[in-house]
């Protein structure tokens, strides 16, 4: 297992756990709105001084967590895209993608999340 930075060809993958996850709610991704940033992720995040990173295992895409800095306020970030597939959850994963993404905003010296 390991945390790597997501690229736009792990989009699908990476659409499918986040509907797994919203299904549990009878959600649905929509991607025409709030799910819009997961058709192009380097435009949503790389290229505004974010980064979006996947927990993946054997090339299967097991988790996400994702940052972006505020437009208006550049020492100030979110933390977006936590998600966990359900056998992950409780083992420790969640925590190591939320280390990372503390030490991302540490290490690009955001003054608040």
């Amino acid at each position: 297992m390991q945390i790597r930075p997501a690229s736009n060809e792990d989009s699908q993958q990476i659409q499918a756990l986040i509907a797994r996850c919203f299904a549990e709610y009878d959600e649905q991704v929509c991607l025409e709105g709030a799910e819009q940033d997961l058709l192009d992720l380097r435009a949503h995040y790389d290229q505004c001084q974010g980064a979006f990173v996947v927990l993946e295992n054997d090339g299967d895409i097991k988790g996400t967590h994702a940052v972006l800095p505020m437009d208006d306020r550049p020492d100030v970030c979110y933390f977006r895209r936590l998600y966990l597939d359900t056998e992950l959850r409780g083992s420790g994963w969640g925590d190591r993608l939320m280390v990372w993404a503390i030490d991302w905003a540490r290490e690009h010296q955001m003054q608040r999340v």
